[in-house]
């Protein structure tokens, strides 16, 4: 199962997240999306909507735990590359949440 997908309407993109919580996977597959989405010049405006009876943009806490306690664990403090968020300081207006 995708966990975001990209939707257009006209020059607005949707960045739909799908699953009850942000787990890795879906952190991943957001910032591709959000790549490509920035990348678009005909693209205007982004929305992030989650999808589902319950979506939450909360952390997967365990997958979160495990990873801490784990061989993977690594600083969370963007050295790991860039992250999302990181998309919002471009010079071309129009993300929103």
């Amino acid at each position: 199962m995708t966990s975001v997908i990209i939707e257009r309407e006209g020059a607005v993109a949707f960045v739909i997240m799908s699953g009850p919580a942000l787990s890795l996977t879906m952190k991943e597959g957001l910032l591709k999306s959000l790549l490509t989405v920035a990348a678009d010049e005909q693209v205007r405006a982004v929305v992030l909507p989650g999808s589902g009876r319950a979506f939450c943009v909360g952390q997967e806490l365990a997958e979160h735990a495990a990873l801490a306690k784990g061989p993977l664990a690594r600083p969370v403090d963007g050295a790991a590359g860039p992250q999302p968020g990181d998309l919002l300081h471009r010079a071309r207006p129009g993300f929103s949440g």
